[in-house]
């Protein structure tokens, strides 16, 4: 989910594979109602590594948008906000995931702070 007027942060998990190292291109694209609203690039991620219980390393990509990213989503609309991650690898595969759907909620005052 996703408030307006704030600024989440986006957690993408990749188990055994670090996708800063992986990939020359990453691109975050978030839409919604069909029209891409905001769209992240590699070097606007925070990418970082943690063990499971197990042991084994499991890496992330985080994404943070910024409050005025936010407000361009509607919670009005009913519209889900749909979220895609493409990469590039250096062989110049590409590689794309499932398209992840979240929720739009309002705020009492989308102000920025």
């Amino acid at each position: 989910m996703l408030y307006r007027a704030t600024t989440p942060i986006h957690m993408f998990w990749f188990y055994s594979l670090n996708p800063e190292n992986l990939y020359r291109t990453i691109r975050l694209t978030y839409s919604q109602d069909g029209s891409i609203l905001v769209e992240k690039e590699k070097s606007d991620l925070t990418f970082g590594v943690t063990q499971t219980s197990d042991g084994s390393d499991c890496y992330y990509m985080a994404s943070q948008l910024t409050q005025n990213e936010a407000n361009l989503f509607s919670s009005e609309s009913g519209s889900p906000i749909e979220i895609q991650i493409r990469c590039v690898d250096y062989g110049g595969h590409v590689d794309a995931t499932n398209i992840l759907r979240i929720t739009a909620l309002d705020v009492l005052n989308d102000e920025v702070l």
